[in-house]
């Protein structure tokens, strides 16, 4: 009985290690686009590339209105990427807002290896280059 015991006791701990590296492929199921993939959307908008870092390019979309009240900056969640998730800012346009959404690395047409501390400074860098008006087509 006690073999049995460090046999379930082993499989349990080879099946956590196994989980452990493979988690990505379980939590994030990122939507790839080509590059000259084009969006096509009955609200006015732009599409803007962040340059990152060298060979890190994050894409995003720009839904604009002649006078906004503010802009909300728009993270999507862990899967698809924003020519799905774009749908979601005529919530916020219908009220007047301007809406950025970005794709994070490996989505869409965004460039580089996702890691969570390179998604984190990513989305800063996003965040800081919206605050000082440095968009880039």
């Amino acid at each position: 009985m006690p073999s049995f015991i460090l046999y379930i006791i082993a499989a349990i701990i080879i099946l956590s290690i196994i989980a452990y590296f493979i988690q990505e492929k379980f939590i994030f199921k990122p939507e790839k686009l080509k590059q000259d993939f084009e969006f096509k959307y009955d609200a006015p908008f732009e599409e803007y590339f962040f340059d990152v870092e060298p060979g890190v390019r994050i894409n995003g979309l720009h839904f604009f209105r002649n006078n906004p009240k503010g802009l909300i900056l728009y993270f999507h969640g862990n899967t698809r990427s924003i020519k799905g998730w774009a749908k979601y800012a005529r919530d916020f346009y219908r009220y007047d807002y301007d809406v950025v959404l970005v794709d994070y690395r490996g989505f869409g047409k965004s460039t580089g290896k996702r890691t969570e501390q390179k998604l984190l400074s990513d989305m800063q860098f996003v965040y800081s280059e919206l605050l000082t008006g440095g968009l880039k087509m």
